[in-house]
């Protein structure tokens, strides 16, 4: 069930022990952590310019029209 009582502060020290033991176990994971999110930064960020790109083409053709 859930607990009403919990604090951030008890969250927050479970999360840091479960992360310590993922950092213990796989010392290279905050790296590939790192590069994932680079990654999916980067792609975003494409993304973004590209429906950019697409918008203007598309007011550039309509407003000719």
């Amino acid at each position: 069930g859930k607990n009403l009582r919990i604090t951030l502060e008890q969250v927050s020290s479970v999360i840091r022990g479960l992360a310590w033991t993922i950092w213990e176990k796989f010392p290279h994971a905050w790296k590939e952590k790192a590069r994932t999110c680079l990654y999916h930064q980067e792609r975003n960020a494409a993304s973004y310019e590209s429906r950019k790109r697409k918008q203007k083409t598309k007011r550039l053709i309509t407003d000719s029209s």
